[in-house]
């Protein structure tokens, strides 16, 4: 017993020395670039590698007291809610999840309703990770300097590190640097599976897309790494959703408390969001579809009723087309959507899912959605029937159509008079499965792609059929879609 007690210690002090030799490389490697804020050229001192936005007068000055006797300030005389940021973005590359610290330095004097917020945020695959220190430093008058912290995980599927300040308030900000440093670890050894973690690996191993390539004893060391480095929550990340989050883009986990009311949001008081629409030029109809974000039959029976309703008090006999728009739907549960646009969609299969060992079928058929021979949510009246069989449909899409938003818009690519204006969507084009675990918190895992009704698979979004970025001062994209539609009159 003794001799495995010092073989322990052994292995945690050679990994903490090898940790902190680590540290100190990174270090040396100047993780940021200029993070003292001053570059020394032959005519002046100057601010490289950094942006900065707002109309602040923005200078180099000599400052006591701060490192090189020199710092940045920034002033503001007019407006105490003046806001700027100070900000620099890095590339990163690590080969096992580490944890960074950063920490600015910076005073103020003579401020007025100031408010200093320290951020970082990370570039996993096309999805951004934001931390953000957790109490925002509020700011009146003079103060002497002011260190603020925060902790990050930087994954291996990072590409880049966005860190700087957010900047509020009338008077003068003085920053004098910034600092990037890994923090230490310590894994325990031997790492032992509980039960749990064996249970939620089973499941991962046996149904996530990425099966194949997951080396399961890795996901394990990644799990007591950040277990061992998670003292508490980073940003309401726990380490089995950090484990996920490295596994995929799309994949989560939920807590119990959350799990209980995603299925009973029904009971809940507050109203579900639901699809609103209107005429246009009295010949076209438009709906807005948010996403749904329910495990709840009854709220998605109700949601799918409710967008059946609205196609049939918009449909008359002069309808010639529809605009469908999802620009802002970023997800949730697709079957109360496809059950409740079926009406304008069509009959039959809309779309396939893409496993590792073959497709399943997806769609719409008389007021109900299915996967296969699964109906997945039914509408409890007779379903609706448009005046006008298969009517045209232009679809708005954007960055933020997401998940079960861009099921919606696979159904319609590729259908017969059907178009996607806009632009590319958030490229989270895997179907989600949820499994129950049995502490009461649930896994959804990526279990397949999306494919259109051609069987064309999406891997990294759906590009739009007519492209149109958004204009700032009117709706081009919706111009566009009546301008489409006017085509199919």
């Amino acid at each position: 017993m003794k001799s495995t007690i010092i073989l322990k210690l052994l292995a945690n002090l050679l990994l903490l020395l090898w940790s902190l030799s680590t540290q100190s490389i990174l270090a040396q490697q100047a993780l940021g670039k200029n993070l003292n804020l001053v570059e020394r050229t032959q005519s002046q001192d100057s601010i490289r590698h950094w942006e900065h936005a707002w109309n602040y007068p923005f200078q180099v000055i000599a400052e006591a007291g701060s490192i090189d006797d020199h710092a940045i300030l920034l002033e503001n005389k007019e407006d105490n809610q003046g806001l700027a940021y100070l900000t620099q973005e890095i590339p990163v590359r690590v080969n096992h999840p580490q944890k960074w610290k950063v920490t600015a330095r910076f005073k103020t004097v003579q401020m007025n309703g100031g408010v200093v917020d320290l951020y970082a945020v990370t570039q996993v695959d096309n999805q951004w990770i934001q931390y953000k220190a957790l109490d925002s430093n509020r700011i009146h008058r003079d103060t002497s300097w002011i260190e603020m912290s925060l902790e990050i995980w930087i994954q291996e599927r990072a590409k880049s590190l966005t860190f700087g300040l957010y900047l509020k308030g009338q008077g003068v900000f003085i920053v004098d640097y910034f600092e990037l440093e890994e923090i230490a670890i310590i894994l325990p050894w031997p790492q032992e599976v509980s039960s749990f973690q064996q249970e939620v690996l089973d499941t991962i191993m046996k149904h996530s897309l990425y099966q194949s390539i997951l080396d399961s004893t890795k996901l394990i060391e990644d799990w007591h790494r950040y277990l061992a480095g998670n003292d508490k929550d980073t940003d309401g990340l726990n380490a089995l959703s950090l484990v996920l989050r490295s596994i995929d883009n799309h994949s989560f986990h939920i807590t119990k408390q959350t799990v209980e009311s995603w299925e009973n949001t029904s009971s809940n008081e507050t109203e579900m969001t639901l699809c609103h629409g209107k005429h246009i030029d009295s010949t076209y109809a438009y709906i807005w579809m948010p996403g749904v974000n329910s495990g709840d039959s009854i709220s998605l029976q109700y949601f799918a009723e409710h967008l059946q309703e609205l196609i049939d008090s918009l449909d008359h006999s002069n309808m010639e087309g529809w605009i469908l728009d999802i620009r802002n739907n970023t997800g949730g549960n697709c079957w109360p959507m496809l059950a409740g646009i079926g009406p304008i969609l069509g009959k039959g299969t809309a779309g396939y899912f893409q496993y590792q060992d073959g497709m399943s079928t997806w769609g719409y058929q008389q007021g109900a959605s299915f996967q296969d021979s699964i109906i997945n949510c039914r509408i409890a009246q007779s379903s609706y029937t448009p005046i006008r069989s298969n009517p045209p449909v232009a679809v708005l899409i954007s960055g933020q159509t997401g998940s079960s938003g861009e099921i919606v818009a696979t159904a319609f690519k590729n259908r017969n008079a059907s178009v996607l204006i806009g632009t590319k969507t958030a490229g989270y084009t895997t179907g989600n499965i949820n499994f129950g675990l049995s502490d009461g918190s649930m896994i959804f895992l990526a279990s397949s792609y999306y494919a259109d009704r051609q069987k064309n698979v999406y891997k990294k979004g759906i590009d739009p059929d007519i492209e149109v970025v958004q204009d700032q001062l009117e709706d081009t994209q919706l111009m566009r879609a009546i301008e489409w539609l006017e085509t199919r009159g």
